[in-house]
């Protein structure tokens, strides 16, 4: 969960990372204000943990669809869709939530994603024919499609400079608590009874989002500045920073001026997000997460799906790293960091299932390829997933943040959509090597992009990042103008 942090604890969150209050306030209102913060963050994130759960419950079921004594004895044709249609499904979800979101407010689209999940979850108690399972699936994605943007957008816009990065990794880390708890309900439990379980998680997410807030930035697009101001102050407090802080993102604040065009997709923000989405996806761990079950050699003593719950918790106690990592370290060192060590793990894993092709006896093999994949997964959930996320929250313009949201999601989806589809059949064809390859040289093209291409921003409010863009903007148009 969320950790909501005790006093002293809250203290030292402001004494180490400066958060942006002035001197003059003790202690104890400091500690008032981060816990307000915390609390909307725990609300969203319990949208989070059932997203995580649903994603979890999948890759040991996938197991079981695939078993010919089941009651289901899916084919691999079939499993390849299912994961497919949930990635098509998550790609719809980030359009309709681009849509809207700025319309009717982050808490509506929330609210509604939540509303579809709970019903695909509850209809997957009585599914038993495939065409069904691609439908939910497909519903299930359109809810996690709108989830991922509206909450990024959510947590950004509501925490502090400082935290944000904390904050947006909380939300990934009980998403991630939520996929160990489905993987075990599916090992551990029938079919009708998990499925039954993950639908009562979903009714109380459900009923978690009638205390959220609207965060102060839509409400100015919407032209409600009183209440506006109101959230904002409720949030950091009735100072003086406060207020200078609020009349500056009023300033910046021009949705309702506005109008989208396809030309502002080339601003170099939303190409920046567009680019660190893709190539992050493309390091393989859609595929790897959704089969994790069948990519797995069980042991003498362990199942593959009892390792995949172990495999769950591993990158859940990396998300839980990430809130300690993610603020602490400048962004581009921990990319830097990151990138590498994936691609050593992808290769280890690829040569392991050639050694196996070769008919090589590797001692501990099947803990080995364990280790591997793991590893990478935990690199994901400790550095990519919370650097991806909050580089989404941080770099995108206000005025075009549910665009921008919409293109990064949209491309990883699409990336995601058919990897899922493809995992399997580039097994059977090149072998199960082939895709961890490939991963493999995307990590090296991920880790190139971010080092020459990736500013840093690390500590800068939204607004001190929006004047960094716009100022390379202006010397690149003084430049142009030089040349002609």
């Amino acid at each position: 969960m969320t950790p909501i942090l005790g006093e002293n604890a809250l203290f030292n969150q402001h004494d180490k990372l400066q958060l942006h209050f002035p001197r003059h306030k003790t202690r104890v209102q400091i500690c008032a204000l981060l816990i307000k913060i915390y609390f909307l963050d725990c609300l969203v994130t319990l949208a989070n943990f059932i997203c995580g759960a649903i994603l979890g419950w999948l890759a040991p079921t996938l197991k079981t669809y695939r078993n010919s004594e089941s009651e289901f004895a899916f084919t691999d044709d079939d499993c390849s869709w299912i994961v497919a249609l949930q990635y098509a499904g998550r790609l719809f979800g980030c359009l309709f939530a681009a849509a809207t979101i700025d319309r009717y407010g982050r808490v509506k689209i929330i609210s509604l994603s939540v509303i579809l999940i709970t019903i695909s979850s509850s209809a997957t108690v009585f599914s038993k024919v495939v065409i069904l399972h691609y439908i939910l699936r497909f519903s299930f994605g359109t809810s996690l499609g709108a989830i991922n943007i509206t909450t990024t957008i959510y947590s950004g816009e509501n925490s502090s400079p400082k935290v944000r990065g904390i904050f947006g990794s909380s939300c990934l880390m009980l998403r991630y608590g939520g996929q160990v708890v489905g993987c075990a309900l599916a090992t551990y439990c029938s079919y009708i009874l998990a499925a039954g379980i993950l639908a009562g998680i979903s009714l109380v997410s459900l009923a978690s989002t009638v205390l959220l807030r609207e965060p102060a930035q839509h409400l100015l697009a919407t032209g409600d500045e009183t209440k506006a101001e109101q959230q904002f102050i409720w949030l950091r407090g009735n100072d003086e920073t406060a207020k200078k802080e609020f009349h500056e993102i009023k300033d910046k604040q021009k949705v309702a001026e506005t109008k989208f065009s396809f030309d502002h997709l080339l601003d170099r923000r939303i190409l920046i997000v567009c680019a660190v989405a893709s190539l992050i996806i493309m390091t393989g761990y859609a595929p790897i997460f959704s089969m994790v079950s069948i990519a797995l050699a069980s042991t003498d003593t362990v199942s593959a799906n009892e390792l995949a719950i172990l495999f769950q918790a591993v990158q859940f106690i990396g998300a839980i790293g990430s809130l300690f990592i993610i603020d602490r370290y400048n962004r581009r060192t921990l990319w830097m960091t990151a990138c590498p060590l994936a691609i050593v793990f992808h290769l280890m894993t690829a040569t392991l299932y050639y050694l196996q092709e070769k008919h090589v006896d590797v001692p501990a093999y099947s803990w080995l390829l364990f280790g591997s994949i793991t590893a990478y997964t935990t690199v994901f959930s400790t550095f990519l997933n919370s650097l991806s996320s909050t580089t989404r929250g941080e770099f995108l313009p206000q005025k075009y943040k549910g665009a921008g949201s919409c293109a990064a999601v949209l491309l990883s989806s699409a990336i995601a959509s058919v990897q899922g589809f493809a995992f399997l059949k580039i097994a059977s064809v090149f072998g199960m090597k082939m895709n961890f390859i490939t991963f493999a040289i995307s990590s090296f093209a991920l880790s190139v992009f971010c080092y020459f291409l990736l500013p840093k921003t690390r500590g800068m409010s939204l607004v001190e990042i929006e004047k960094y863009f716009d100022g390379l903007k202006k010397t690149k148009e003084i430049d142009d103008s030089a040349k002609m």
